[in-house]
């Protein structure tokens, strides 16, 4: 049935949220907070430059549909110079928003898969 609909609508193209974020400066960061805290919040960071491209790389993701109002689960921000991105991500809607306006589907296997591979937890 998906190879149906894809053939019939075409394949959803998914997007590389970081792509065309830069070289890393040197206060280059992405800092994972968890919002919808348990007793042992999962919080993560990643400051080392060279995994940029390696993120740039796993970060992608079809587009979204409308965002329900739930809430966040983590809220991110990619720092980059004078670059700051926020990017929230809800679990329940399996919905990740990119600065504030870009919605994609993400579940929270993904994200914490994503998280696990590349960061530190702090």
């Amino acid at each position: 049935m998906i190879e149906f609909l894809e053939a019939l609508f075409g394949k959803t193209a998914s997007k590389k949220i970081f792509e065309n974020m830069g070289i890393p400066q040197p206060n280059f960061k992405i800092v994972a907070t968890q919002i919808r805290k348990g007793k042992n919040p999962e919080n993560y960071v990643l400051a080392d430059a060279s995994k940029l491209l390696l993120v740039v790389e796993k970060w992608r993701f079809e587009p979204g549909g409308p965002v329900g109002r739930c809430g966040y689960d983590y809220h991110i921000v990619f720092t980059n110079g004078e670059v700051n991105i926020p990017i929230s991500v809800c679990f329940l809607c399996n919905t990740l928003v990119f600065n504030n306006y870009e919605n994609y589907k993400a579940t929270k296997k993904q994200i914490m898969a994503l998280l696990r591979e590349d960061f530190e937890l702090i």
